[in-house]
């Protein structure tokens, strides 16, 4: 007879309900990602697609044999944790408990089963510590490469665990070493027979005594829980109906399209009324089908499929919108770049390695109007991803051992062949709205100290795309001019006035140069000559500054819009994620010709009400994302 078993603490710390592995993945999102990839890695045979299947089930009482003791254990669970005469662990998890009990009274239990077809199994058994059998149902925080994508913590067993409202979870495996099924409760330390039981259980047959279960074998495995075909069955209990498979279905679509679209993996839901199986040739009609569905006021749900609908077109597209790009990284082997170009698109590169599904999406303030694919599908490069990634499989990290310079090169890849799509494309000019909100993703440079955060965003915004061959585009950013006010200054001496520029005096000088306080009438040909070092110092209130790229004369353009007439020092600070790129960014000179230095604009004579522009030529001669601060 199988039973449930809790070993006992013998000693050791108590738990309370607060799993860390349980929280980080509670959501049905979570859920998704992390058994797909899992099945993503076990597939059986290369060319074959696996298939998971999402299906309610609603299971008769009589038909789990372990419910009533798990009822009585929960309750148990309860009494230790919740009991106001207690003096540890007050108020433990009531939602937990209030849940478990009113699905425990239900005449059909709701179960979830994620059934996978066209994978391997977890071969293994309790005692063969090295196995996927033991890793997954005995072990944690265990990971191992193995299969396409491999595991980076071993903790994402504990997603399903996250979606039960029993925090119960049933295994069926049908591998080469044959059938085994067990299941894994984790709840909170609790009093059971005068013992301090530990928080994790498990349902199966006694053995050695009573410290230990085993697994169900073959003819042991109550019939309804039995598989026909090698793979896995995840029964996750007491899943919540309503919440579920809309979040399952938008998980697959938006990390796990690239998987489908390569013929990998393929996606099944079944719900009461509901059904979808997605598959390499329907995806991209799921998608759009998928997007309609959203009402107005779930924008960012819809924008996140709208997105994901892009980036499949880039992956298998075969107009001339869309192009590959191949570079042969030193340390990470070959990366592809697919990009392809629409106006609707979302400008930004989603990042992926071998399993093809989602890590994270990044903006890049280079050129508008592309979606793009970043993908290491080669083993080396896809172990030291992996290695960089975090444990909910959304993010690279660059402070891991090798991620500054790994990464480095992953993001030096993707701006090239953006800077090279910018320079020789030829689409005409677009606004893009709210780009700003996407600019930049990661590795934020923010704002630099003293910045005009209490100034109207308006006033201090300034933004810049600029389309190839010469034609400027402009977009929201979030350039960002420093509020300093500085002493108006003068001096004495024979004045030069630079030429049209209205100065804060009546005296002026000769229109070859910098102004400065005269005791004469000069020739300038403004309304009034130089007098520029007696002009107020203007700040940031009064200031706008905007940057652009002209292709066609590789030069910036940087245009400044005075509120107020007077003089402003400006700094170009190129926005990047490549320090040694930065720092090498020089002005090499300006038209028309103000003083400079570096990266500085000095002196700059400004009037009310209008702009000034400059081109700037600088070193290296790139285009480049630029922030703009007063000095």
């Amino acid at each position: 007879m199988a039973e449930w078993y809790f070993p006992p603490s013998a000693g050791g710390e108590e738990r309370g309900l607060n799993d860390a592995g349980i929280e980080t993945f509670r959501s049905g999102a979570s859920l998704a990602r992390e058994t797909l990839q899992n099945s993503i890695d076990a597939a059986a045979q290369e060319g074959t697609p696996v298939r998971v299947e999402f299906e309610l089930l609603q299971m008769p009482r009589q038909s789990l044999p372990w419910l009533m003791e798990l009822k009585t254990l929960i309750e148990a669970c309860e009494r230790h944790n919740q009991d106001p005469r207690s003096d540890h662990q007050i108020n433990n998890g009531p939602d937990f408990f209030s849940t478990a009990a009113a699905l425990l009274l239900r005449r059909d239990l709701p179960v979830l089963r994620i059934r996978d077809t066209g994978t391997s199994g977890l071969f293994g058994d309790d005692s063969d510590t090295s196995s996927p059998w033991y890793r997954l149902i005995r072990k944690q925080g265990a990971a191992q490469m193995h299969g396409a994508g491999g595991g980076t913590f071993g903790i994402g067993q504990r997603a399903p665990f996250a979606a039960s409202g029993l925090r119960t979870v049933f295994y069926s495996s049908k591998s080469r070493t044959g059938e085994a099924f067990i299941g894994k409760s984790i709840l909170a330390s609790f009093d059971w027979q005068g013992q301090i039981r530990q928080p994790v259980g498990y349902w199966g047959v006694p053995t050695n005594g009573d410290r230990h279960v085993r697994a169900l074998k073959d003819a042991e495995i109550p019939p309804a829980f039995r598989r026909s075909e090698q793979g896995l069955d995840l029964y996750v209990t007491g899943c919540d109906e309503a919440s579920v498979p809309w979040p399952v279905l938008d998980e697959a679509l938006v990390n796990c399209f690239a998987s489908v679209l390569a013929g990998v993996l393929e996606v099944s839901l079944k719900w009461p009324g509901k059904g979808v199986l997605i598959t390499k040739s329907n995806i991209l009609t799921v998608l759009k089908a998928r997007v309609e569905q959203f009402p107005a006021n779930r924008a960012a749900d819809r924008k996140r499929l709208e997105n994901a609908y892009h980036y499949a077109l880039a992956l298998v597209d075969d107009s001339d919108k869309r192009r590959v790009f191949t570079y042969q990284s030193p340390q990470l082997g070959e990366l592809k770049l697919y990009v392809r170009r629409d106006p609707s698109a979302p400008n930004r590169t989603v990042h992926m390695r071998r399993p093809r599904t989602v890590v994270f999406e990044k903006g890049r303030n280079v050129i508008a109007g592309y979606a793009a694919v970043l993908l290491c599908d080669n083993p080396k490069g896809n172990k030291l991803l992996a290695r960089l990634e975090d444990p909910t499989h959304t993010k690279w990290m660059r402070e891991r051992q090798g991620g500054q310079e790994i990464l480095g090169e992953v993001t030096d890849f993707v701006r090239r062949v953006l800077e090279e799509l910018a320079s020789s494309g030829g689409d005409e000019p677009e606004d893009i709205p709210d780009l700003g909100d996407y600019l930049p993703d990661e590795d934020d440079p923010g704002t630099s100290s003293g910045s005009g955060a209490n100034a109207p965003p308006s006033s201090v915004e300034s933004s810049t795309i600029a389309p190839p061959q010469g034609e400027i585009r402009g977009v929201r950013s979030r350039r960002q001019v420093r509020p300093q006010v500085l002493e108006p200054s003068g001096d004495t001496g024979a004045g030069t006035g630079a030429e049209g520029l209205q100065g804060a005096g009546t005296q002026g000088g000769e229109a070859s140069g910098r102004a400065h306080r005269g005791d004469r009438p000069g020739d300038g040909e403004g309304p009034h000559g130089g007098d520029l070092d007696g002009a107020p110092r203007l700040d940031a209130r009064s200031v706008r500054g905007r940057t652009f790229w002209d292709g066609a004369t590789q030069e910036v353009v940087v245009v400044l819009t005075a509120q107020e007439s007077g003089t402003a020092s400006v700094r170009l600070l190129p926005v990047g994620e490549d320090p040694v790129r930065e720092a090498a960014f020089r002005i090499s000179s300006v038209v028309p010709s103000v003083d400079f230095s570096g990266i500085e604009l000095r002196d700059v004579a400004l009037e009310a009400g209008s702009s000034r522009s400059l081109r700037l030529k600088v070193v290296p001669a790139r285009r480049v994302a630029l922030r703009i601060e007063l000095v």
